[in-house]
């Protein structure tokens, strides 16, 4: 790919399991999804994490709005910007 794709969202998995995402652009979305079926298959449908927003710019932020993950009440997330 060039040109084009996803706007930032890194996710980071700590050595004891927790989940760390870094901006919350594009990539979001998708993220979410995969971390929606991964908490169903493993933890009951529970999961927790920390969301860091490294700067407000759009393209860090656009993906907030569809991160289902932090919608989802059996799901606990700490945000930091």
């Amino acid at each position: 790919l060039r040109y084009g794709g996803n706007t930032p969202c890194i996710e980071v998995i700590s050595s004891s399991g927790h989940i760390v995402v870094l901006d919350l652009g594009s990539g979001a979305f998708d993220l979410g999804v995969d971390l929606m079926k991964r908490a169903k298959q493993s933890d009951g449908g529970k999961m927790k994490g920390t969301v860091l927003i490294t700067h407000t710019h759009w393209d860090h932020i656009q993906g907030f709005p569809f991160f289902a993950p932090l919608f989802n009440p059996g799901f606990s997330w700490n945000v930091y910007g």
